[in-house]
C-alpha cells in the first residue's frame, strides 16, 4: 500500500508485531523521555491514538521545473613557497524528478466522494494523497519567491481539484480544430502527448500554460523532448470558466478579473495530516501516517432537478500564473489532469447516506410494543 511514513518504515508482516508493538512502544518511550535514543533510533511517535497533526505545507528541498546549478570549488595547495594554488572549479546542471503529467502508481490514497457514489450538492470533493510533498513538488506560484514573512505560513500548490459538470467539459466534434480525432473519456478528459497539446495551440483554437513549462527550458533539447513525449490527460476549458476559477471574488460575490491568471486563492486548499494509525486499515502496518490532502474549491450544481454526474479532476496549475493575459473569448485552456473520478450529485432536498444515517441514530430504538401498549400497562387502573 503506497503510504508515506516518517523515518524509516516499521513494517513488520508477522503478526506477532502487533503483540510486541505495544511493548516496543513504551521502551522507546522510556529510553526517550530518560534521554537514552541512539542518534540514528527514531523518536516515539507524539501523536496518541485518535490524535493527528496539520501543516499547512510540506515542501521538499528542492524544488522541480526549473534547472538546478551546482557548484564544486577545490583550492590545491602547494607546499613549495611561491608556487601558485590550484583552484579547481566544476559546475553541474541537473533536474529533480517529480511527477508532471502523470502519477505514479498508488500516488491517490483514497478519493471523496468515491467514484460512483452520490452524494449531497453542497459537498466539496477532496483527495488524500500518499506522499506530503507532493501538492508542492512543483512551483504553483512564481510569486511564492516574492513573498513576505507574514506568507510564510503558506505555499501555493501546483495541484488543484475542480469539479465540472458534463456540459462543461464536452467538446464538440470541430472544438479541437478539423479533421482532429481526440476521442474523450467517461470524465471528459482526452489522452494525448503533451508534443500534441502544444501543436494545437499553433494550429487551433487552444492556449495552454504548457507553453509556460516549455518556455523555462527552451534552451535544453534534451529536456524539451522529454517533456513533449509525455503521455497524460487533458481537459479543455472554456475561457470564461478558466477566467472565473483563476479570479477572486468580492464580498458581493462580483468576479474581480485581474490582468492575468492568479493562483494563490489555492494556497488554503492543500495541506498536510500527520496521523496516528491505530484504528485505520493500515494499523497493523505503521504506526504514523503522513499524508496531503487537497480539497476541491467548487462542488456540484447546486440548482439540479434530478442526479447529475459530475467530473472530478486533479489539475496541474503548472505555469498557469505564467500565462500574460487570460485566453481569448474563442479559445479552449488546456490543463493537464493527474487524477479523475465520477461521482453522482444529488439535487436539494434528496435523503443522503450521512443524514440518513443521522437520522437513524437519533430514531432507531429496540424492538418493542408501541408506545401506547406500554403507557397503558404502566398506568394504574382502577378497574381491575
Amino acid at each position: 500500500m503506497g503510504i508515506y511514513t516518517r523515518g524509516r518504515s516499521k513494517a513488520i508482516n508477522s503478526p506477532r508485531h502487533l503483540t510486541l508493538r505495544h511493548a516496543r512502544r513504551s521502551v522507546a518511550t522510556s529510553k526517550f523521555n530518560a534521554g537514552l535514543t541512539e542518534t540514528h533510533e527514531d523518536p516515539p511517535p507524539l501523536l496518541k491514538p485518535g490524535e493527528e497533526k496539520l501543516n499547512s505545507f510540506w515542501a521538499p528541498g528542492l524544488e522541480a521545473g526549473p534547472a538546478h546549478l551546482i557548484k564544486a570549488t577545490q583550492t590545491i595547495k602547494s607546499p613549495n613557497p611561491g608556487e601558485n594554488d590550484i583552484k579547481l572549479v566544476s559546475k553541474q546542471t541537473f533536474y529533480v524528478d517529480a511527477p508532471q503529467f502523470s502519477l505514479p502508481e498508488d500516488s491517490v490514497y483514497s478519493t471523496y466522494p468515491p467514484p460512483g457514489y452520490s452524494d449531497d450538492h453542497r459537498i466539496l470533493p477532496h483527495v488524500v494523497l500518499s506522499d506530503p510533498h507532493l501538492p508542492w513538488e512543483r512551483r504553483g506560484s512564481p510569486k511564492d519567491d516574492k513573498k513576505t514573512p507574514k506568507d510564510e505560513r503558506n505555499k501555493v500548490p501546483w495541484l488543484i481539484l475542480l469539479t465540472f459538470t458534463e456540459d462543461e467539459l464536452k467538446l464538440k466534434p470541430d472544438d479541437l480544430g478539423t479533421g482532429n480525432t481526440f476521442k474523450q473519456t467517461v470524465t471528459l478528459s482526452v489522452k494525448t502527448t503533451v508534443g500534441d497539446v502544444q501543436d494545437l495551440t499553433t494550429k487551433g483554437n487552444v492556449v495552454s500554460p504548457i507553453s509556460e513549462i516549455l518556455d523555462v527550458v527552451k534552451n535544453d533539447t534534451k529536456e524539451t523532448d522529454k517533456i513533449r513525449k509525455s503521455q497524460g490527460e487533458f481537459i479543455f476549458m472554456k475561457p470564461d470558466l478558466f477566467k472565473s476559477v483563476f479570479s477572486n471574488f468580492d464580498n458581493n460575490n462580483e468576479r474581480q478579473v485581474p490582468a492575468s491568471p492568479d493562483t494563490n486563492k489555492f494556497k488554503y486548499l492543500s495541506h498536510v495530516r500527520n496521523i496516528n494509525t491505530a484504528g485505520m486499515a493500515v494499523a497493523g502496518v505503521e504506526e504514523v501516517g503522513v499524508f496531503s490532502v487537497v480539497v476541491g474549491s467548487r462542488s456540484g450544481p447546486l440548482t439540479n432537478k434530478a442526479p447529475a454526474t459530475a467530473s472530478v479532476h486533479l489539475l496541474s496549475i503548472e505555469g498557469v500564473e505564467g500565462m500574460s493575459s487570460f485566453p481569448a473569448d474563442d479559445k479552449l485552456v488546456a490543463l493537464c489532469s493527474l487524477h479523475s473520478w465520477n461521482y453522482t450529485v444529488m439535487p436539494p432536498g434528496m435523503l443522503n447516506v450521512f443524514d440518513a444515517f443521522t437520522s437513524l441514530g437519533e430514531t432507531l430504538d429496540v424492538l418493542r410494543p408501541p408506545e401506547e401498549i406500554i403507557k397503558e400497562i404502566a398506568e394504574p387502573n382502577d378497574e381491575l
